[in-house]
């Protein structure tokens, strides 16, 4: 994670091609049997699909990935075959319309061995004591991309062999309506078809509209392929600033006291053609054209000082400001300053030190001083009392973290600044669903040998779902458990604790 930002790793979304998973849809949950075979069960453990198979997932709209025979397959909510066991590894990916198949072939490249340079008098028939020289293995792989439920392929690459490891080129992402594969974007049509709009997808942006390249230039256009303005694009690599004097400051991308192989600027910069300039994805606010001068409460502190020695600068989502970390003052602080659309440097909001990220919706996290907080994108400022603090998706002013005073782990209300949950824990980690998260118990097992479990717990209520009697728990209520020094693993229901297995 960056120090100020989560930048978006590619995100895998897809859709139902058929429709939304309808809300009476009752949600079905892998169950173990005692043979090891899985079947499916509602959520009172009536078995629904019989057990059949090795390995099975969680239904993610109407679909689960499944296998047989050390081969994937994907089936509907009657049990019935989408595609058949046939891919040695395959991952089931889904985001509100779309649902995608991400999955691997392999086969054995030996003919390219012809290609390969030879020593002279090299023996043909033989390497050595290992082997005819035709056995050589040269793995290589296919990765596919196809739609579910009707198995369009959308996107194919083939190269070495990696393991079981998504390529990390892959850019599978949403945008309203917009499904984008790669630089495509797909709309769902008539038939439940994904169909192709538009190509050179560069990125999608804060609107959901999407930055196309055209050559040198760029333009936006919205989810059915019309321009969304009549601008014309064009990246820099640079931000340029007018003084009120009329002198210049630049503040480049990788600007020379920045930090090795880290940018000042991660997001790409984009000028049109009548002189804005902006941040993607966010084209609705353009930075200021002129700066002034900086009348803040810190000594000999100037607007030139601030933009020749940031460190990192980004837009503030949800606000009218952009922040400039920079190193400034005589004893050379790292100070986040605020910067609005009219060229105008925030003093009301001191400049605070210690900036550790910036979270998607705009909120600073200052950890690394005493003073530790969050000024959020409306400018108040809360302390956080703790160490290693994360969001909670249950309410914006909700954080787990490390208790500076007891070193245990809890949930802390910086609105209200008091525990929601103690901290009693020897870890939390972030929530899996909304109100519910994993904790860590650090106790001994079978064996007297202290060592880490967990549970589930309702963060809202404050309530155990769960002991602590697990290895492991996945979001998807996969769970890994020792028993009598076997390791098993099946399903449970995250919400009520209820295993999904025959005892």
């Amino acid at each position: 994670m960056n120090n100020y930002s989560k930048l978006l790793s590619i995100f895998f979304l897809t859709m139902s091609t058929i429709i939304p998973l309808n809300s009476e849809a009752q949600q079905l949950y892998p169950w173990l049997a005692k043979n090891g075979q899985f079947g499916y069960c509602d959520s009172t453990g009536t078995i629904l699909i019989q057990p059949k198979f090795d390995a099975a997932e969680l239904f993610k709209n109407d679909y689960a990935l499944v296998q047989q025979k050390d081969k994937y397959g994907v089936i509907d909510q009657h049990g019935h075959y989408i595609i058949r066991p046939k891919y040695p590894h395959a991952e089931l990916f889904s985001k509100d319309l779309f649902t995608l198949l991400i999955a691997k072939k392999e086969h054995n490249a030996w003919w390219t061995v012809w290609k390969w340079k030879l020593w002279p008098n090299f023996n043909i028939l033989s390497t050595s004591n290992r082997g005819p020289f035709l056995v050589t293995r040269v793995p290589k792989a296919k990765w596919a991309v196809l739609s579910i439920p009707d198995r369009q392929l959308i996107f194919h690459q083939s190269g070495s062999d990696n393991g079981n490891n998504i390529p990390s080129n892959f850019r599978i992402t949403t945008a309203g309506k917009s499904l984008i594969v790669q630089d495509k974007a797909y709309q769902l049509h008539t038939g439940h078809k994904l169909q192709k709009t538009t190509d050179q997808v560069f990125e999608a942006l804060s609107d959901s509209t999407l930055l196309i390249r055209n050559g040198q230039t760029y333009s936006r256009v919205n989810s059915n392929n019309k321009p969304a303005d009549a601008l014309k694009y064009t990246e820099q690599q640079e931000l340029v600033f007018d003084y009120p004097n009329k002198e210049k400051a630049v503040l480049r991308k990788y600007a020379d006291h920045a930090m090795i192989n880290y940018p000042a600027i991660s997001s790409p910069i984009f000028k049109d053609d009548q002189g804005h300039t902006y941040l993607s994805p966010d084209f609705s606010k353009p930075l200021p054209q002129i700066i002034q001068e900086y009348k803040g409460t810190l000594e000999a502190v100037t607007s030139a000082e601030i933009i020749k020695n940031t460190v990192m600068m980004a837009s503030i989502p949800g606000s009218n400001y952009f922040f400039f970390l920079a190193v400034v003052g005589k004893n050379a602080e790292s100070r986040c300053f605020l910067l609005d659309t009219a060229g105008n440097w925030n003093t009301a909001v001191p400049a605070y030190e210690g900036l550790n990220e910036m979270l998607d919706d705009g909120r600073l996290i200052f950890t690394r001083t005493k003073l530790r907080g969050v000024l959020n994108p409306d400018l108040s400022f809360f302390k956080l009392p703790l160490e290693y603090p994360a969001t909670c998706e249950s309410s914006p002013y909700w954080y787990m973290g490390k208790d500076l005073v007891t070193a245990k782990y809890g949930v802390y209300d910086v609105q209200l600044q008091q525990w929601q949950v103690k901290p009693e824990y020897d870890y939390l980690q972030n929530e899996i669903a909304t109100n519910i998260a994993v904790y860590n118990l650090i106790k001994p097992d079978e064996k007297g040998i202290k060592r880490e479990y967990k549970g589930l717990i309702d963060i809202k209520n404050n309530q155990i779902i769960t002991p602590a009697i697990y290895d492991s728990i996945s979001a998807d209520g996969a769970v890994g458990k020792t028993e009598h020094g076997q390791s098993i693993s099946f399903y449970i229901n995250i919400h009520t604790g209820k295993e999904y297995r025959e005892i």
